[in-house]
């Protein structure tokens, strides 16, 4: 084997695109500059970036690509990080260097294939031609392509070695698609290695939404954000653990709780969030709508579906059926009973606004439909975009709602919590009112007297109003929570 080619000394300064932080920049509504925090790729937008980073670092160390590319998976593609590991170590012994990561020390690797005629294949015994790499073992043509199509199938590392049992001789990327017959094996190869770039890169991760496929790449460097991703595909997602965007709880709590209510899916519980009995007449309803003043068509009782009472006690500032009553559950005989009361009171409300949420996907159809009312009496387009701006607030709200009552469920009560739980009622309350606004038939108008376009300019006036409020109070809620991580309001007790 030749000796390694003469190693490069990297310059005082150089950056590498990896930890390049973008200055691509965006407009905001308001017209002002801010950076963007990520960008969204497909599969192919990262083969470029990929080779730039695996180019760049041949060209330091003196090794070949796919060496490189080897080596890069282990540092999690933080080409600075290997560069100076290399440059740190001996040039004599640089053999125990690549036996850490069960690599041999290659300075070169083969990318043409040469043949043998009348040779023994080392798998089969059959004299036939045959190939080898520099290791001098020889294998046919169909033992190759078979033990390739069953390594791309069976193992995650983005790399082929020799099939000859403890040879560590690495195939170069242009020689195992060569030894591949199928199209589809080479396909599947090439996305083995496109996904060992995305999931040991600690600047990406893939979009955890259904058949999605992209990927999500972070600009600053430092996955900690005030919101979640927002992919194409509409999924919002947490960057840490790639679970739906859960603020205001962290990982590690937001685990632990969708664990115990994916525990409960199937059972009375899960029904209960669905199908309730009218508090007064003992009607059955079922929910079809994400607002949760409900009136009941038999009697026409208006209630809260959360609490089930008198939707005349949630107005005037007495929205408190987002507290949960410890004194309530005193009377019970068990204080196994009064755990399940406990856990049902957060469990009910978190899933009930996880339905409005999907029921709210209902709402932007019939709010175009609003829209289109609109613009047919006068209102231009532009002037109509304030309801699908209400909509996407209403489903932030929802959002932070249903994971509000996951953080309750886990908080000791304090003075702070008593704070936090009067934000909640604040936000719920005035997320209720805007869903019950976007759910008004507008062209009911029409059969009262009066200037309509008049009516529908003062339509436009609340909806924007308590949009602009409920945004303000998500904000107020949020920011508390975010204040009591930082000051350690929060004391979280183990449930289980």
């Amino acid at each position: 084997m030749s000796s390694p080619p003469k190693m490069r000394k990297i310059e005082k300064g150089v950056k590498f695109p990896q930890d390049l932080a973008s200055e691509d920049l965006l407009n905001n509504p308001n017209g002002t500059k801010v950076k963007q925090r990520y960008k969204l790729l497909t599969s192919q937008d990262l083969l470029p970036e990929m080779h730039q980073i695996t180019k760049k670092c041949s060209e330091f160390m003196g090794y070949p690509e796919t060496i490189c590319r080897i080596l890069l998976h282990h540092y999690k593609w933080f080409d600075e990080a290997l560069l100076e590991k290399f440059y740190e170590e001996d040039s004599s012994n640089l053999d125990a260097f690549f036996k850490k990561f069960n690599l041999k020390n290659q300075p070169e690797l083969l990318t043409e294939i040469d043949d043998y005629f009348g040779e023994d294949c080392g798998i089969c015994d059959q004299r036939i031609r045959v190939t080898s790499l520099e290791c001098a073992h020889k294998f046919c043509y169909n033992c190759w392509n078979s033990y390739l199509e069953e390594q791309v199938k069976s193992q995650a590392l983005p790399y082929v070695t020799c099939p000859q049992y403890k040879c560590n001789i690495v195939l170069s990327d242009e020689v195992a698609r060569e030894l591949m017959e199928k199209d589809a094996t080479v396909k599947a190869y090439d996305n083995l290695i496109i996904r060992s770039f995305v999931e040991s890169n600690r600047l990406m991760r893939w979009c955890p939404g259904k058949e999605c496929g992209r990927i999500v790449k972070l600009l600053e460097g430092v996955p900690v954000f005030d919101n979640g991703i927002e992919c194409e595909c509409k999924m919002i997602f947490c960057f840490t653990c790639a679970l739906e965007w859960h603020e205001p709880m962290k990982c590690e709590l937001d685990k632990k709780w969708l664990k115990q209510v994916d525990d409960d899916k199937g059972t009375y519980l899960w029904l209960n969030a669905y199908t309730k009995d009218c508090s007064k007449c003992n009607a059955a309803i079922e929910k079809n709508g994400g607002c949760n003043h409900m009136t009941c068509r038999k009697c026409n009782y208006e209630f809260c579906w959360i609490c089930l009472k008198d939707w005349k006690l949630h107005i005037n500032g007495n929205y408190n059926c987002n507290r949960y009553n410890e004194n309530d559950s005193k009377d019970l005989k068990h204080q196994g009973r009064a755990a399940v009361e406990r856990y049902l009171h957060y469990y009910n409300r978190f899933i009930n606004h996880q339905n409005s949420l999907k029921l709210e996907d209902k709402l932007k159809g019939e709010v175009q439909r609003q829209m289109k009312f609109l613009q047919d009496q006068g209102f231009s387009f532009i002037e109509t975009c304030f309801m699908l701006e209400a909509v996407k607030v209403l489903n932030q709200c929802r959002r932070t709602l249903m994971y509000t009552y996951g953080f309750a469920y886990y908080l000791e009560k304090s003075n702070q919590v008593e704070m936090f739980e009067t934000n909640q009622s604040d936000l719920e309350l005035a997320t209720e009112t805007l869903s019950g606004l976007l759910e008004k038939d507008l062209s009911d108008l029409k059969e009262e007297n009066g200037n309509l376009k008049g009516k529908l300019a003062n339509f436009k006036c609340e909806v924007l109003d308590k949009t602009n409020y409920v945004g303000a109070r998500r904000l107020l809620l949020l920011n508390h929570c975010t204040e009591g991580y930082e000051s350690d309001y929060w004391n979280f007790v183990d449930r289980n």
